[in-house]
């Protein structure tokens, strides 16, 4: 079960950049750098049954957000992804240049991944640019666009994106077939829109979510939690229901040159619930 914790966009860029082309002095910009992110080694191993592939994975998220001035920050995020085969002397892939096609489809094993502008107006924030979408549908898949929180509603969150050049990520598992009339398009060459409603009044919280890909489908989910404390013990009960209803009746497979039988696509629903319990040092779900 998955648990989940705005051209438009070239106007924003270029004015903040005339606001803040000299706001602030290299030293004082470094000074004001917030460094978040991951570095993680893994251990792969797989058996097909006639032989066995280990893999040394070394993967790594570090994103620098930087304040501009008293409303305009950046943020500038790289990711480091390499498999090494195991027992062999070659083919390792730790390196950027030709023929590097790196992991999960981010490009070079050492990329750019987020690349974007924000402002801060009281409780409303927009971001512009090159950026994790941060949806309940995409988890940590990055598109360029627009994203629009606000919180001037006490314990509310409303959201806004709107994206386009969607990363090819592996995740979704309808990322590989053609759509339209020439089977030109894929899934994720289409844009996403969608808005949210996030809230936490004890001791329920909620997450609201609606998203349209262009000509493909309708998503929509729900999250709600409950939570209860009796003496010792803390409760809760979280459950979710989330769907699709398709615009496309059906998509081809295969590639643009290469088109292969066509497929028919239909509506689907998921619904998902999980009891969590925690006492006495102990907890389980």
């Amino acid at each position: 079960m998955k648990l989940v914790k705005l051209s438009l966009a070239a106007i924003v860029a270029a004015g903040a950049l005339t606001s803040v082309a000299s706001a602030a002095s290299l030293e004082e910009a470094i000074k004001n750098v917030d460094v978040t992110g991951y570095a993680r080694y893994r251990f792969d191993s797989k058996d097909s049954g006639t032989n066995t592939a280990n893999k040394h994975r070394f993967t790594s998220d570090v994103n620098f957000k930087s304040a501009l001035d008293d409303n305009f920050f950046g943020v500038l995020g790289f990711r480091y992804d390499s498999i090494d085969n195991s027992g062999e002397r070659f083919d390792a892939r730790t390196m950027v240049g030709v023929d590097d096609r790196g992991e999960d489809s981010f490009g070079q094993t050492f990329n750019i991944r987020q690349f974007y502008l924000g402002y801060t107006a009281g409780n409303t924030t927009i971001t512009a640019g090159r950026q994790v979408l941060g949806t309940f549908f995409t988890d940590d898949m990055v598109g360029t666009g627009i994203k629009l929180l606000n919180s001037d509603i006490s314990g509310l969150t409303l959201a806004a994106v709107a994206f386009d050049n969607l990363q090819d990520d592996g995740d979704i598992g309808t990322g590989g077939l053609l759509l339209g009339s020439n089977n030109a398009e894929y899934v994720y060459d289409r844009n996403l829109y969608g808005v949210a409603a996030i809230g936490s009044y004890d001791p329920v919280s909620f997450q609201l979510w609606y998203a349209a890909l262009d000509s493909v489908a309708q998503l929509y989910a729900a999250d709600v939690t409950v939570g209860a404390n009796l003496g010792d013990v803390d409760l809760s009960l979280q459950a979710q229901v989330a769907g699709s209803s398709m615009w496309a009746d059906n998509a081809a497979t295969g590639t643009p040159s290469a088109v292969g039988p066509t497929v028919a696509l239909d509506d689907a629903i998921f619904w998902a619930a999980e009891l969590g319990a925690k006492a006495f040092g102990f907890d389980g779900s």
